[in-house]
């Protein structure tokens, strides 16, 4: 039930009808108020211009549609009832998982970005944050405003599985909310303590960068590190420890103060540096093992 009603949750436009049906989780959501009441829809085909959509209305204001288009009159389509999703309920119902009833959330981009609210951790108190994805969405508005947001962790869940690489950073944990959230009869549950458990238990490392960052130790090979090479490799050993399978290029050379200086990791880095790390698609990580010497070797990638 939860992952269908977070299809409907991403669906474009924000306000689409949707048909009634008369399922056992169509009626639980209704009961819960994730979706709006049911209404009388009508389909609405002009005479003139063809023009066709579909319009809630009551019974005695049917005979006065016309197109929107056009302004023609319009033929009317056999009555039925629809529903609309309710976008206020999601955030709400997370936000009394983790604060007091009273509270609400903020919305920070609407029908998009909410900040939830704070949890705390053995890492301090950390924001937590919803966003509602889709398809052919640009999410660089999203990061651009989690930025400006204070703190340096941040928690966010999705309602996508698959929007970790399009919002992930260093200092931001990306959680699908369907795998620490269910929707039952009596309301959504949220694992909380799974929240922070992510937060504060840093992942295993394979390995080992020194206190000074002055060198990056894989198995039994050192790679020696100097200037700004050290804030590019504390920056990716961060976002490793973060639980990030990759970092983004260009936050990379932004954190160690390269960019607009380099374009390409090649300008920074001797080739000896890529038998420690890979790229692909304008992400780096560091490999699992040393590539062996005069030979590059084929991506690692997981």
């Amino acid at each position: 039930m939860f992952n269908r009603y977070l299809r409907w949750f991403e669906r474009e436009p924000v306000d689409a009808l949707m048909p009634v049906d008369e399922s056992e989780g169509t009626n639980n959501l209704l009961v819960l108020g994730a979706m709006n009441l049911p209404r009388r829809t009508i389909r609405v085909t002009c005479m003139n211009c063809r023009h066709s959509e579909i319009r809630q209305s009551y019974v005695h204001g049917d005979h006065g549609l016309r197109c929107s288009e056009c302004g023609s009159v319009a033929q009317l389509g056999v009555p039925f009832q629809s529903v609309q999703i309710n976008h206020e309920w999601l955030p709400n119902a997370l936000t009394h998982q983790m604060a007091a009833v009273s509270d609400a959330p903020t919305v920070l981009i609407k029908n998009r970005l909410w900040r939830l609210a704070y949890i705390n951790t053995r890492a301090g108190r950390i924001p937590v944050y919803l966003v509602r994805c889709g398809w052919h969405i640009n999410y660089d508005q999203v990061s651009d405003v989690l930025r400006l947001e204070n703190g340096s962790r941040q928690l966010v869940l999705t309602t996508s599985t698959l929007m970790e690489s399009d919002l992930a950073e260093p200092d931001r944990f990306v959680v699908p909310l369907l795998s620490v959230a269910k929707l039952e009869t009596e309301g959504l549950w949220l694992n909380v303590e799974h929240l922070i458990d992510l937060v504060s238990k840093p992942p295993p490392l394979w390995f080992r960068l020194t206190h000074n960052a002055d060198r990056l130790i894989l198995g039994d090979e050192e790679l020696h590190l100097r200037r700004g090479q050290r804030h590019f490799f504390r920056a990716l050993a961060d976002a490793h420890g973060r639980g990030m399978k990759r970092a983004s290029t260009d936050w990379l050379l932004q954190r160690s103060k390269y960019r607009g200086k380099y374009t390409s990791l090649h300008q920074l880095m001797k080739p000896e540096f890529f038998r420690f790390i890979d790229y692909k698609g304008g992400e780096v990580w560091i490999r699992k093992e040393v590539v062996p010497a005069k030979s590059e070797g084929a991506s690692d990638e997981e």
